[in-house]
């Protein structure tokens, strides 16, 4: 509850202010995808399965790792909210290479080479007029008490100050997949 207060404080906090990026350096996620995975798997409900595919070898990307960490713990978190009864949440990482620009909420993907992360639950989805909103502070969709609607904005700005690119799809019914597109600098292309 303590960890839980902490990081809602931090997110509010980034929002508030701002805030410029944090140093960032030349990370490796796949390791790190193992660790959330680790210590997320206890905490969620045993109704709810979460898988992890790297492909090898994964390029490694310039991002603060806390910062890093503290996205994708949001959208698993939301993504477990999302599931009612027994579901999955899959997390696929890989290089991607883009040879077209791609237009997103504010943003535009220009060619390049990425490490492309795709959050994909077996959730109740997102209908069309919620999915336009779902980045905002502080909107949500659950009652009171039981969201803050930091989590998914948060992951955002922390994707977006990277230089990255996050974007949504889904379906009611269908669940809902995120993909969180980060480019892979010239250093660490082989």
């Amino acid at each position: 509850s303590a960890e839980n207060a902490r990081r809602l404080i931090d997110d509010i906090l980034q929002l508030a202010r701002h805030q410029e990026p944090v140093a960032q350096h030349p990370l490796n996620v796949e390791p790190l995808l193992r660790e959330i995975l680790s210590t997320l798997q206890p905490t969620f409900p045993e109704r709810i399965h979460l898988t992890l595919s790297c492909a090898s070898p994964l390029p490694s990307v310039q991002i603060d790792p806390s910062q890093f960490q503290r996205a994708i713990v949001n959208l698993l978190l939301n993504a477990r909210d999302a599931i009612e009864g027994e579901g999955t949440i899959a997390i696929e990482a890989a290089a991607h290479d883009l040879n077209t620009a791609v237009d997103g909420l504010e943003r535009t993907l220009f060619p390049g080479r990425y490490l492309a992360i795709t959050i994909t639950d077996s959730g109740a989805g997102i209908s069309p007029e919620i999915m336009e909103r779902v980045f905002e502070p502080f909107f949500t969709t659950k009652a009171a008490g039981q969201g803050s609607g930091i989590g998914l904005s948060s992951a955002y700005g922390i994707i977006v100050r990277a230089g990255g690119f996050m974007r949504l799809t889904s379906e009611p019914g269908k669940g809902s997949e995120f993909q969180i597109f980060l480019p892979v600098p010239p250093s660490a292309m082989a």
